[in-house]
């Protein structure tokens, strides 16, 4: 090829050339120099292009001023990773309420619920305190004032109101009337000579109920049947767990006696008793008179003659001695 024309039409018929010898086919081409970071692949392959030089590919088959113009740009290098993509974050929009908050909303929001877990608290707080112990309570048995008594009454025989008590020494509210109220009925009515106070036994929990009932039987045979139906609620623990079993019922007696150093109590003789079973008849046919009066359920309590059932308040008490003095 001779040397360059000075007007540099060697240089154009070089490159028209080029374009007019460019083949169909891509196999084996090489593209114009602004497909310079173009890459020759087999023909069944496909040519892939940087980003940055798509535009220039296009221009170059158009043959546009453009692609013309870009010929004159530099490249990237042979084999240099394509340039970073421009990221545009789209405008940041406020986070949604998670389901847990947007669910403490329905309900009225964290103070509403607040009051509700203190309220709740506050429930099992009072059943935790109230209920009946799983064990034996093993507080120190201090024996209790009783007036004038007669085997299982209490009070002047002929006080102006009769009061009999039917329980059962595993009912844990025949143990809330003995914890609440008796203590108020001996100083104010009883010692007074107001009511005559009677206790008689009605079996409903199991044969627990039956022993110690026996057993207090065993005890009013020595004139402590008041003394040992104390310590028996005192030690009142879950009904059917084992608190009235025979050897503990003894044990229970041997502690009343410590504490009752004045009073004889022959032990032996109460052991021969629980263990012969002989005061089961006795706890039997109270029990059966019970159904007679119309309750099967303990406490139960007639005042005057009026049967009045379960557990009552001191004060509700109080209100129904009054009518039976008052013959209401």
């Amino acid at each position: 090829m001779g040397p360059p024309a000075a007007d540099g039409s060697t240089e154009r018929g070089h490159r028209e050339a080029i374009h007019r010898d460019e083949p169909q086919s891509l196999a084996g081409a090489r593209r114009p120099r602004c497909g310079a970071h173009a890459v020759a692949v087999p023909a069944e392959g496909r040519v892939h292009l940087h980003p940055a030089t798509e535009h220039c590919d296009q221009s170059a088959r158009t043959g546009s001023t453009m692609g013309r113009n870009r010929r004159t740009r530099p490249g990237p290098p042979p084999g240099a990773p394509p340039p970073a993509p421009t990221h545009h974050p789209a405008p940041a929009r406020p986070a949604p309420k998670s389901a847990w908050r947007a669910r403490i909303d329905e309900f009225g929001g964290p103070l509403v619920i607040g009051s509700i877990a203190a309220a709740l608290l506050i429930v099992v707080a009072l059943i935790v305190m109230n209920r009946p112990r799983s064990t034996a309570n093993m507080e120190t048995y201090v024996p209790r004032a009783h007036s004038q008594l007669a085997g299982r009454v209490s009070g002047k025989p002929d006080a102006p109101v009769k009061i009999v008590e039917y329980a059962d020494f595993q009912c844990p509210f025949c143990h809330q009337h003995w914890r609440d109220v008796e203590p108020m009925l001996e100083r104010d009515y009883i010692a007074t000579g107001i009511i005559t106070y009677e206790y008689k036994h009605l079996i409903v929990v199991s044969a627990e109920s039956r022993d110690a009932a026996a057993a207090s039987q065993c005890a009013l045979d020595q004139g402590l049947f008041w003394e040992y139906h104390d310590i028996l609620f005192l030690r009142q623990g879950d009904e059917r767990s084992g608190v009235y079993t025979r050897a503990n019922l003894k044990s229970y007696a041997t502690q009343m006696a410590s504490a009752l150093p004045t009073r004889q109590f022959d032990q032996s003789k109460f052991d021969t008793c629980v263990d012969s079973g002989s005061k089961y008849p006795e706890v039997d046919a109270m029990t059966a008179e019970a159904g007679t009066i119309g309750t099967t359920s303990t406490p139960s309590f007639t005042i005057g003659g009026r049967l009045v059932q379960g557990a009552l308040p001191a004060e509700q008490f109080r209100n129904l001695i009054e009518q039976a003095r008052a013959g209401r």
